[in-house]
C-alpha cells in the first residue's frame, strides 16, 4: 500500500486513512487483520459494515448466488469462506494502534444493525480503540444524516491524520 502512495509526491506515507462502506467496510476489516503492521495507517472509517456474512446469507438468501462468484473457496465450503470474510469471528487479531470509527445507520435493512453492536462489544472486549456512532432512523447509507455522518468522517480522519492525536 505504502509503496503506492509514496509514487504520489503529494501523499505522506506517514498518515494514511483508510475509508470503506458495506462490503468496502468488510473488506477495511480484511485489510487490517491481513496487513496488521500496514506503515503509516493512522485510522480507519467504516459505515454499515458487513460483520457476519455467515448470518447474512441466512438474512437474504439471495447473496448466496453473488458470493458464489466473487468470494474464493465458496463453492467449497461456505461456511469457512465466509467466516474468513467476517470480522466478528476474529476481532482479537486487529492491531490495537489504529483507531477504528463505526457508523452504523439504525434503520439498515441491508446489514443487521445488531452485528456492528456486536462489534463494538468485541472490540472493546479486544482493546481495539474505536467510537461507534448510530443514527436513528437512518438507513444503510444513512443519507437522512448525510451532514453529520460526513461531520463525524472528516472529525476522525482530522483527529488522527492531520493533528497525530495520540489514541483514545
Amino acid at each position: 500500500l505504502t509503496h503506492v502512495l509514496a509514487a504520489t509526491p503529494e501523499s505522506d506515507t506517514s498518515r494514511i486513512g483508510m475509508f470503506g462502506w458495506s462490503r468496502g467496510g468488510m473488506m477495511s476489516f480484511i485489510t487490517l487483520r491481513r496487513f496488521p503492521q500496514t506503515h503509516g495507517l493512522k485510522a480507519v472509517v467504516v459505515g454499515g459494515p458487513g460483520t457476519n456474512l455467515v448470518q447474512g446469507v441466512i438474512d437474504r438468501p439471495e447473496l448466496n448466488e453473488n458470493w458464489s462468484k466473487i468470494i474464493p473457496g465458496y463453492a467449497e465450503d461456505r461456511n469457512a469462506a465466509l467466516t474468513d470474510r467476517s470480522v466478528l469471528y476474529w476481532t482479537e487479531e486487529l492491531p490495537r494502534n489504529v483507531p477504528i470509527l463505526l457508523l452504523q445507520g439504525m434503520a439498515d435493512w441491508h446489514l443487521r444493525p445488531e452485528e456492528t453492536l456486536e462489534l463494538a462489544v468485541k472490540l472493546q472486549n479486544n482493546k481495539v480503540p474505536f467510537r461507534l456512532v448510530a443514527f436513528e432512523g437512518a438507513e444503510h447509507a444513512i443519507r437522512e444524516h448525510h451532514d453529520e455522518k460526513m461531520r463525524q468522517i472528516i472529525s476522525w480522519f482530522d483527529r488522527f491524520l492531520k493533528q497525530g492525536e495520540e489514541l483514545p
